[in-house]
């Protein structure tokens, strides 16, 4: 989130956040991750971890209100997702 001066909306997205077990098992698959430039390692906290379903890009507090709304009112069945691969971004953004 942008920081308190910064007079831009944030950017949303629509995600994915593992539950507890989900989460133990992704930790324990990355830690077994073998890396080309340990300097350049960085990995995002756990609780930050995620699949983005949809970038929103910026909207302002309406719109997040009314996005919030929409969201609140889909429901689905749980499902299983099965990811078959790790890949690491080289240029974030």
């Amino acid at each position: 989130m942008p920081a308190a001066t910064d007079s831009r909306p944030p950017a949303l997205f629509v995600g994915l956040f593992p539950d507890g077990k989900a989460l133990q098992a992704i930790e324990a698959h990355r830690a077994a991750w073998w890396w080309t430039r340990p300097a350049a390692r960085r990995q995002p906290r756990a609780h930050r971890l995620h699949l983005t379903l949809a970038h929103l890009g910026p909207r302002d507090d309406s719109a997040i209100d009314g996005l919030r709304g929409a969201l609140q009112s889909v429901r689905m069945e749980p499902f299983d997702l099965h990811l078959d691969r790790a890949e690491v971004w080289t240029r974030n953004g």
